[in-house]
């Protein structure tokens, strides 16, 4: 090979200097990729750097844009050097979970050897390109490049290749649950590494044919081989293969319910992806770690393991996976009581569940049709080639391994999770594997050839499903052909229930069919009606929180008020005692000390003015202090009434003669019209405060009067109410201050007119008394015209 590339390179560069340099570069970038080849599963970063300095070698020796450099592509050499980096570049995505890059990386790769022909390059291309799509769980894209890159590995000799993709499908075989499949071509790959004498090849084959007895419940013999693989990773110093062996043990042990020893087994297949840097295995082990101690019912150390792989979510885009994390987070939080943060995962993982299932259903359909055809093929072409050769004795072979294949993909179809039912274009039975029994207590010797409609289908919908049949088969349009729906399907005993269910159209030997997967979603339909009233229930909380704080915010912002009320209350309640108190008393100090030095050279008529001041504003004082008292009392609930019938006349007439001299001396007359039966009137009331609220409006409106004036004094009666009236000639009150009149320490702006006192309690009083005996009080004024306040009590 290298004399051949020489030639080619004195054929292109005539410069010797220039040949010598690329003849030693290629051996160099050969032996360098060489190395990172055979390490890319062992040190697969030291292989990644090393791919992408021969990348960037390249480039410095050719340009950036290498696709496009003509020097670059006239040396074949060199463009599958970069190609092979391209390859590895592939691999090491692929182990970090980056799949998307992998296949970006893996395809160029690809695309390059194609065109040169270079049939090696192109089968591990596939080869990657197999696995990737198989982690995926697009197991048709999967089989299908794998089977490709088993022809190349074939017709160019490469056993070792062919070894590789062996263990792949052996692994892809198992996922169909096809045990038998999948011991074949594991057990090709096995003799194959041992003829080899390669250990690190056959350790691998050992550690996947232990999964496969994982998979199919051989836990007996997956153990044995588990620890076999650990000693030969460990005898090769190889950590990521014995980082796999780990999980494989761990998982193991968590099967048997030994979860102790499956915690000790993830932690150290945790540490070993830690040190190689693989995020990918850092992300799976954590939601595992994650999963086993909330078996283990230790919530708050699975929460912890379980956040690491939710950070790292951005970088994982693998939606099996993500469901995996969602529902052990719903888990947990489950246990730890948080129902809100439960519902939240519940509800991701609910979402990628039915997307994932959806996308398996489409697999699963296409990857029958892959398998049928490939197989299907492969067979014919064996047939057509052995026709002049022992053609008797090869047909009996290749048509026993041709029943072979169909009863492999009659294994696959009876073992799968969903009902899968194939019905004819006329719509009648012609496939109904073992889920299908579970759900629906029909055998297939029961449905055979019996139409899907009547076994299955409720009566209320079996004519819109035979409409729809019949469309398709003649114009080929359909509603729900490759869609996921949900509907209501009915049992062998006539129970209905909610289904799942994706339909595909599949040509068998020519003939059209469809494939139908039912999966029975009652506990889920459950499950979300739980779900649903948790968060009705929950939403009912909050809002009932809301209410509370609202309640609660209401109360704090009443009880701001009436401190502020209280607050003003103490100030005014100050000026009183600073003013209102102070005042008098010191008048009547002056008057006692007036007295007390010089009564003996005072007149009698001058000794009884100054006791009569002093009388007076006793009284003034004594009125002040009662009103305090009243108020008190009224706003404690110490006050207690003695309503009884009450004639108010006699109180009027009373409340009159006591204030005939106050109103003498400002030469106000005051009037009475009264009802002509107003001596027989009764009211319900206490009579002395029945009083005081008569004597406060009179007074008051004397005080407001001008002299030389009069205030009328009304009584009557209308439909059961007693009204009384008292009306002035004074100054009036302004429309803005009358909502204010009836507060507490209010005063008016308007004053009385002969400077009489006035603390603004008395109407407070007034208003409270009238309330507590079942009375009304009003007051109607205007600005210059006097004022009339109305009283209405009940009639006893």
């Amino acid at each position: 090979v290298f004399v051949i590339f020489y030639i080619f390179i004195l054929r292109i560069f005539p410069d010797n200097n220039f040949q010598l340099n690329l003849l030693f570069d290629f051996s160099k970038y050969r032996e360098l990729l060489n190395i990172a080849w055979q390490n890319r599963n062992i040190k697969f970063e030291d292989s990644f750097n090393s791919a992408n300095e021969v990348i960037s070698e390249l480039k410095k020796e050719f340009s950036d844009d290498l696709e496009n450099d003509s020097s670059f592509n006239k040396i074949v050499g060199y463009k599958i050097l970069y190609a092979d980096a391209k390859r590895i570049n592939a691999n090491y995505y692929r182990i970090i979970g980056d799949h998307k890059e992998a296949i970006i990386q893996a395809e160029e790769a690809a695309e390059i050897y194609k065109n040169e022909n270079y049939k090696i390059g192109l089968a591990y291309s596939y080869n990657i390109l197999g696995v990737i799509y198989d982690r995926l769980g697009q197991y048709a894209s999967s089989f299908d490049y794998l089977t490709k890159a088993i022809e190349l590995f074939e017709s160019a000799g490469d056993i070792k290749g062919l070894a590789s993709c062996y263990n792949n499908l052996a692994i892809i075989s198992a996922n169909f649950k096809d045990k038998n499949s999948s011991l074949d071509y594991i057990n090709k790959a096995i003799e194959i590494y041992k003829n080899l004498n390669d250990e690190y090849g056959l350790a691998k084959s050992l550690n996947n044919k232990a999964q496969i007895f994982n998979l199919t419940n051989d836990t007996e013999n997956a153990f044995k081989l588990i620890i076999e693989c650990i000693k030969t990773y460990e005898k090769l110093n190889d950590d990521y293969g014995l980082s796999l062996a780990y999980i494989n043990l761990a998982n193991h042990y968590e099967t048997k319910g030994d979860l102790k020893n499956a915690l000790e087994y993830f932690n150290k297949s945790l540490k070993l992806k830690t040190t190689l840097n693989e995020d990918y295995g850092i992300f799976d082990l954590n939601i595992a770690l994650g999963r086993v101690h909330s078996k283990l019912g230790l919530p708050n150390e699975a929460i912890e393991y379980l956040r690491i792989s939710e950070s790292m979510v951005e970088k994982n885009n693998f939606d099996a996976d993500n469901f995996r994390l969602y529902s052990n987070l719903a888990e947990v939080h489950r246990q730890l009581e948080d129902y809100k943060k439960a519902f939240e995962y519940e509800r991701l993982s609910s979402e990628l569940e039915r997307k994932i299932y959806n996308e398996q259903l489409l697999n699963k359909t296409k990857s029958l049709q892959v398998l049928f055809d490939i197989e299907r093929a492969k067979k014919e072409s064996e047939i057509a080639t052995l026709k002049n050769l022992e053609l008797t004795k090869k047909h009996l072979e290749v048509t026993e391994k041709f029943h072979e294949s169909e009863e492999r993909n009659r294994f696959i179809l009876q073992n799968a999770l969903d009902a899968v039912i194939v019905i004819n274009e006329d719509g009648n039975v012609v496939a109904w594997n073992s889920m299908a029994e579970n759900i629906f207590g029909f055998t297939f010797d029961e449905v055979k050839n019996v139409s899907l409609s009547k076994l299955i289908i409720p009566e209320a919908y079996r004519e819109k499903h035979s409409e729809g049949l019949k469309r398709f088969v003649k114009t080929g349009e359909s509603h729900i052909l490759n869609k996921r729906i949900e509907i209501t399907a009915v049992n062998k005993e006539g129970f209905e229930f909610p289904v799942e269910l994706a339909i595909s159209p599949v040509k068998i030997e020519g003939k059209l069919n469809f494939s139908a997967f039912i999966r029975d979603i009652s506990e889920r339909k459950k499950t979300e009606e739980l779900m649903k009233k948790y968060n009705e229930n929950l939403e009912l909380e909050v809002k009932q929180r809301t209410l509370e704080l609202m309640n609660i915010n209401k109360e704090l912002k009443s009880t701001m008020e009436k401190l502020i009320d209280l607050d003003k209350d103490k100030n005014e309640f100050l000026s009183i005692v600073a003013h209102d108190l102070k005042s008098p008393i010191t008048g009547i100090l002056m008057s006692a000390n007036s007295l007390k030095n010089a009564y003996m050279n005072m007149s009698q008529e001058k000794v009884i003015d100054k006791l009569s001041k002093i009388e007076n504003t006793s009284k003034r004082i004594i009125g002040i202090v009662t009103n305090l008292l009243d108020i008190n009392n009224i706003e404690s609930g110490n006050l207690v009434l003695d309503n009884r019938q009450l004639n108010i006349s006699s109180v009027l007439d009373k409340v009159i003669s006591d204030l005939m001299p106050l109103a003498s001396k400002k030469n106000i007359s005051i009037d009475t019209d009264f009802t002509d039966d107003f001596n027989e009137i009764q009211i319900t009331g206490d009579g002395d405060s029945v009083y005081q609220v008569l004597e406060n409006l009179i007074s008051n409106a004397i005080k407001y009067s001008y002299p030389d004036s009069k205030v009328l004094i009304s009584l009557y009666k209308t439909d059961g109410k007693i009204n009384i009236e008292i009306k002035d000639e004074g100054q009036g009150i302004k429309p803005e201050e009358i909502p204010k009149l009836f507060g507490k320490f209010s005063k008016l702006s308007s004053r009385p007119t002969a400077g009489e006192s006035s603390n603004g309690l008395g109407l407070w009083i007034v208003k409270r008394l009238t309330e507590l005996m079942n009375g009304k009080i009003s007051c109607e004024s205007e600005a210059g015209k006097g004022s009339v306040f109305k009283l209405e009590f009940n009639e006893s």
